[in-house]
């Protein structure tokens, strides 16, 4: 009985044994990978350690995982792993696989593109061709390169040809040559081939637009019309009679000096517009009285124009202030420098001195005015008890209201009369004209625009002298009409015979 369990025993072992060599064997699998058509590397892995073969035979073991097969492409080759070109690389389950598992690897060569280039002249630039031989519906690196070899761009592109434009690495008139190459699938690559002939890049096509030119009470020399992009304009403004240039303005495009009358346009890649801006301009003239100079000289200017006024002082002299004769605006009469803002007629700036034993017994005078018109005097200073005369002029459309000073002891001969005189006190005064607007219209003396007149005397036109005549009341100036003339007639005093004023017209007129 004894021997009999013993068998039994070493019957169970054996079959055990048995067993186990058979589930050993059957996890063995197989894994051939076939390569056609050329070379390539090919990594088999299980678990990401690498299995052990030759000839592109791999033993795994079912049991430790998936597989993976990976296949790396030589340039001047793509690949089809598994019949697939888009992945390198395919995982394969062979827990349940049969003892033998193939995978296919296909080699398909890539010859590297020829590529052609030509002068681009309907884009400027450069125009690029690959040639017909190469793959299709591929990706294509292209590399440009000037005639010294070296490169200058790069480019991708899924097309056959296309434009290379002009840039900051591809210049107008200059020669360059290409290569190219192609890639397939998501590793294959055939390399670059030869450069290709040589071309000289087109430069940007000219394309003309339409500039127009525009100038009021002036004219500008050059014409409008159709001009390229890039070209030069050369530009010059002529006023009319008394009329000045200010400035250019353009719509687009550039003009080297807004200010200057003769200059030149750029025109820019679209339509543009060129006007020439005139405006009356007038005279001022600056001077001085003994006991000083002024450093600024006079000349033409705009109305509002502001003007840099600088005077100095000379030695036993107090300077007293800037005085106008017609006008205008001092951001401070007492300063030897300072602004002077521009009226809009003809006038005279003076500065000022006095010896300092005159200052010391003599005291400041200020007029100011209103917007409406003008205040002067031919004075800045004066001693207590001189007379001091005063006058006032309105502008268009305006009327004199009234003299009024900060000071009490201003005592005006009549303080609603636009000339009057008063006695200097023993202080500095502030003497105020006053205006206001009269809403009346009259006709403009040079655009016929509705103005409102000043009041004064009209006298009408003689059909002999064709002479008419508007002298504002108590003004310092009076515009004359002779013929289409205009003739400006300084009223000397107050008072003026109309027989005088004649003679002073007639004179007038025979000197011009």
């Amino acid at each position: 009985m004894k021997h009999l369990k013993r068998l039994i025993a070493v019957s169970a072992v054996l079959c055990f044994a048995v067993v186990f060599a058979l589930t050993v064997s059957a996890a063995e699998v197989s894994v051939k990978v076939n390569v056609t058509g050329g070379s390539c590397s090919v990594s088999v892995t299980q678990n990401g350690v690498p299995l052990a073969g030759s000839d592109g035979n791999y033993v795994a073991d079912s049991n430790a995982g998936g597989v993976s097969v990976t296949a790396t492409p030589n340039v001047g080759s793509y690949i089809t792993v598994a019949g697939r070109n888009d992945t390198t690389s395919v995982s394969l389950d062979i827990s349940s696989a049969p003892t033998e598992i193939a995978v296919d690897i296909v080699v398909t060569p890539i010859a590297s593109p020829s590529v052609s280039l030509a002068a681009d002249t309907a884009n400027g630039g450069l125009y690029y061709t690959i040639g017909a031989s190469s793959t299709a519906s591929c990706m294509f690196d292209v590399i440009i390169m000037d005639a010294s070899g070296n490169q200058v761009s790069t480019f991708t592109t899924t097309s056959m040809s296309g434009s290379i434009p002009l840039s900051g690495t591809v210049t107008a008139s200059q020669s360059y040559t290409a290569k190219a190459s192609q890639r397939v699938g998501v590793n294959g690559e055939s390399g670059y081939g030869s450069a290709s002939n040589s071309a000289i890049a087109a430069p940007l096509p000219s394309k003309t637009h339409i500039l127009k030119v525009s100038a009021e009470n002036g004219s500008i020399n050059a014409a409008g019309g159709e001009y390229s992009a890039g070209e030069r304009i050369n530009l010059l403004a002529t006023a009319n009679k008394g009329y000045s240039f200010k400035e250019w303005v353009v719509t687009s495009g550039a003009v080297a000096s807004l200010d200057n009358p003769s200059t030149y346009f750029t025109m820019p890649e679209g339509d543009a517009e060129v006007k020439a801006v005139f405006a009356k301009s007038y005279t001022l003239t600056v001077k001085c009285e003994q006991g000083g100079k002024v450093l600024t000289a006079g000349g033409e200017h705009f109305e509002g124009t502001e003007i840099s006024l600088i005077a100095s002082c000379n030695d036993g002299y107090v300077f007293s202030g800037w005085i106008s004769t017609d006008g205008g605006s001092f951001a401070d009469a007492t300063q030897l420098e300072t602004d002077f803002t521009m009226p809009a007629n003809n006038t005279t700036v003076t500065a000022v001195f006095v010896t300092e034993q005159e200052a010391a017994n003599t005291f400041a005078l200020t007029l100011t005015a209103d917007d409406g018109g003008i205040a002067n005097t031919n004075r800045n200073r004066a001693a207590a008890g001189d007379s001091v005369t005063i006058r006032a002029s309105a502008k268009q459309g305006y009327d004199f209201v009234g003299w009024t000073s900060t000071s009490s002891a201003v005592v005006f001969e009549d303080a609603s009369s636009p000339t009057t005189k008063f006695t200097m006190p023993e202080s500095d005064v502030i003497v105020h004209a006053s205006f206001k607007a009269n809403g009346q219209a009259v006709a403009g003396a040079d655009n016929n625009e509705t103005q409102t007149p000043t009041d004064g005397i009209l006298i009408t036109p003689q059909k002999e002298s064709h002479l008419g005549l508007w002298v504002t009341i108590g003004a310092v100036v009076a515009i004359i009409a002779i013929g289409a003339a205009a003739v400006a007639i300084y009223l000397e005093r107050e008072e003026m015979t109309l027989a005088e004023l004649i003679e002073k017209i007639k004179s007038k007129k025979s000197r011009k």
